[in-house]
């Protein structure tokens, strides 16, 4: 049983349309994984800033004039 020429060339289209498909939800997978990472790495940076010890470099915590 061969395939007509209009059957091969449906199927073509078919198998193109389905590995671009496949391709784009790699890369938006990939893509949706960096931007989660990127977001944590700032929330853990932001995090590191609000507990680092800042006595000493800011305002001054003894007594004062003012």
């Amino acid at each position: 049983m061969g395939e007509t020429n209009q059957e091969s060339w449906e199927r073509g289209v078919i198998e193109k349309l389905a590995s671009a498909a496949l391709k784009e939800q790699r890369r938006a997978r990939r893509w949706g994984i960096f931007f989660k990472l990127a977001f944590l790495m700032y929330m853990l940076f932001i995090l590191y800033l609000a507990m680092s010890d800042t006595t000493g470099t800011g305002v001054p915590l003894g007594d004062h004039t003012g």
